[in-house]
């Protein structure tokens, strides 16, 4: 499979539902808020342009290191299977938040984890896509000893069993 990242579909090319279908997607993986999504209609649209769409909420940035609720935590747990199996199911896959850099860069992240990049390749793999979502991930969180995103989101797949299988 083949993964890209972005912002929210828009209406104008080339950060649409439909180019992003016309340039091979097949899935999308949204990680919007369900009332993101429903004033968006993110969900509708890319349907409606032909593509597979996987709901899986986060709440903000710290929802991938630091959860708050429930449905962040299921949301990072479904992310940990579904981003490699829909990869390995050979899948062109584009994932987004709203503006595509905190919860996009995590998840981007993590899926180049689960590949069996490194985290120096990992954050490379995201550079090559989307500069602004590889600046996101370099940004230090001061209430969190200083730590980049990306050194946050690696400390919970080094804590989780079942992320320690694929990287």
């Amino acid at each position: 499979g083949h993964i890209a990242i972005s912002g929210a579909p828009g209406l104008k090319a080339p950060n649409t539902a439909r180019a992003w279908r016309r340039e091979g997607a097949t899935l999308v993986v949204n990680l919007l808020k369900a009332d993101e999504d429903a004033k968006r209609k993110t969900r509708q649209t890319c349907e409606e342009s032909g593509l597979i769409v996987e709901h899986v909420p986060l709440s903000g940035k710290r929802a991938s290191f630091a959860p708050r609720h429930q449905e962040d935590i299921d949301s990072w747990l479904q992310l940990r299977t579904l981003l490699p199996r829909v990869l390995a199911d050979g899948h062109r896959v584009v994932i987004h938040c709203s503006a595509g850099m905190h919860r996009t860069g995590s998840a981007g992240y993590l899926a180049a984890r689960c590949c069996g990049l490194s985290s120096e390749a990992a954050l490379q793999a995201v550079e090559a896509m989307r500069m602004v979502t590889h600046e996101a991930l370099l940004e230090k969180q001061s209430q969190w000893d200083n730590l980049s995103l990306w050194e946050l989101v690696e400390t919970v797949i080094e804590k989780d069993p079942v992320l320690q299988e694929r990287v």
